[in-house]
């Protein structure tokens, strides 16, 4: 009588696979859940960080722009530093325009 299994086949006996327990079910899916709230954080701080890019860009065109119209006449010039000289509260902000520190 000749042999039709393969040699694999007779000595390799299946191997129950071990079930997890609850609590290393629960443990991976914590990691998951930590793994997850890891990505969402790094997506929020991305989108935290585009727009504060974008708002520092609108900052920017704006007082690229007021600086402009303020510069095409003496007035306007005076009247872009006299009201600077109320909105600066903070020396080092003020001195950027050549204003003294308040008292």
């Amino acid at each position: 009588m000749e042999n039709t299994h393969t040699p694999s086949t007779q000595t390799a006996a299946k191997q129950p696979r071990k079930r997890k327990t609850k609590a290393e079910e629960l443990e991976e899916l914590l990691a998951k859940v930590k793994m997850m709230q890891e990505d969402i954080q790094a997506e929020a701080n991305r989108i935290k960080f585009a727009d504060k890019k974008k708002e520092t860009r609108a900052k920017i065109l704006i007082g690229a722009m007021v600086l402009a119209e303020s510069e095409k006449t003496v007035e306007g010039k005076a009247n872009l530093i006299s009201r600077l000289a109320q909105y600066l509260t903070r020396d080092d902000d003020r001195a950027v325009f050549g204003l003294q520190p308040l008292p």
